[in-house]
């Protein structure tokens, strides 16, 4: 066994990085989606808010190994602690609208409009960022737009509640991330994945506890399977950003819709209309094309800066 996965672990550093990070990419975005899978499927049985507070529970007895190593001083401490409860709040609405979301919506569709969070952060970064975009990104994140609608087809189909809450919750995400490119400049990972599962735990107790609902041992389990497959995530995710550019590696999380589509079929019986695909390839080919694009302007200034 041992000699087998030294020989597999070889043959993988000998790997290209591009195709590296393309493969890491590809289980990582796998990985993701099995776990809203399984917190779809909680939320048959638990209520939202409960999924929310117990699933972030778990991923920070996950993170414990690494807090400890920091030490809990050095973790926490912080000299933006106000932008740390802003983007916490926050991100305990997203988590509560996106989890209510899923149980609502099939999950592919939910999966699909997910998506547009990436077209509110780039309309977030250029309205209170001070970034530039040209009349090309512009039109990206319009055809984005568009993309969303045909999947709601609003005047068509009847726009439901669950839809209403998982775009709410993309709204929310592009703020939060919006949030996160600030306090990346002056905080280390741990402290705000750290801070955000805490607003997460709060944000989400009360309610929590007022419908509570006490999970099985068969849910405890999952919780425990979510733990650990996120920090999983997590790392193969990131070690695929030290591979491979981002250019390349943003239509991989496209391969997401084609998990959520198994999923949908296989697990919970939901089969995605035409309409959906057409609106996720739309939204998918606008933001690889503002991905795209952001990297030409990055080379750009690094040339300039160079010279």
């Amino acid at each position: 066994m041992r000699h087998t996965y030294r020989r597999l672990h070889d043959i993988f550093t000998l790997m290209p990085p591009g195709l590296r990070g393309i493969m890491l990419m590809t289980i990582s975005v796998g990985m993701a989606t099995g776990t809203h899978g399984v917190i779809r499927y909680l939320g048959s049985d638990l209520p939202p808010e409960e999924v929310v507070a117990i699933r972030h529970f778990f991923a920070l007895i996950a993170l414990s190994p690494f807090i400890m190593r920091a030490g809990l001083r050095r973790t926490l401490g912080t000299h933006r602690f106000g932008l740390h409860v802003t983007r916490g709040m926050i991100g305990g609405a997203n988590a509560l609208a996106w989890y209510t979301g899923l149980t609502l919506v099939p999950f592919v569709v939910a999966t699909s409009l997910s998506f547009t969070a990436v077209i509110f952060l780039t309309v977030g970064a250029v309205l209170f960022l001070g970034e530039k975009a040209g009349p090309r990104r512009w039109s990206a994140v319009i055809i984005g737009f568009v993309g969303a609608l045909i999947i709601l087809r609003p005047g068509i189909e009847v726009i439901t509640p669950g839809a209403m809450l998982i775009m709410g919750s993309a709204v929310l995400s592009g703020v939060s991330m919006l949030l996160l490119k600030s306090l990346t400049r002056t905080e280390s990972p741990l402290t705000i994945v750290v801070y955000m599962y805490l607003f997460r735990i709060g944000v989400s107790a009360i309610p929590a506890a007022l419908h509570w609902v006490t999970p099985t041992l068969e849910h405890l389990l999952w919780f425990v399977l979510i733990g650990v497959v996120s920090s999983a995530t997590n790392m193969a995710q990131a070690q695929a950003f030290k591979d491979a550019d981002a250019t390349l590696l943003a239509p991989v999380r496209f391969t997401r819709l084609v998990w959520a589509a198994l999923i949908g079929v296989f697990i919970f019986a939901e089969t995605p209309d035409l309409w959906t695909w057409v609106g996720a390839a739309v939204i998918g080919g606008s933001i690889s094309y503002i991905a795209f694009r952001e990297a030409q302007l990055k080379k750009a200034r690094d040339r300039a800066a160079e010279e």
